[in-house]
């Protein structure tokens, strides 16, 4: 799952790519698709909570350079997750 908005992401922008934290300091834990009683939201509702991450507290999957980059990456995953 976590692969999945982190590879979303990079093929979607180079900006993305580069905002990726490397592979061995992302935390793919999920918060919230655990509870759900289907699996088939898990993706998008974890890509959401990583875009409100990016707006309001510290990303699991992403390091942007700036605060510019990361409220526009937050925009894009919350987009995606819906």
């Amino acid at each position: 799952m976590f692969a999945a908005i982190a590879d979303g992401a990079a093929t979607e922008s180079s900006l993305w790519a580069q905002a990726l934290r490397p592979p061995t300091e992302r935390e793919p834990l999920p918060v919230f698709s655990p509870l759900l009683h289907d699996p088939r939201f898990a993706l998008g509702l974890e890509t959401i909570y990583e875009g409100y991450l990016l707006h309001y507290g510290r990303s699991r999957l992403f390091a942007p350079p700036d605060p510019d980059v990361a409220l526009l990456l937050g925009d894009t995953l919350l987009a995606h997750g819906l």
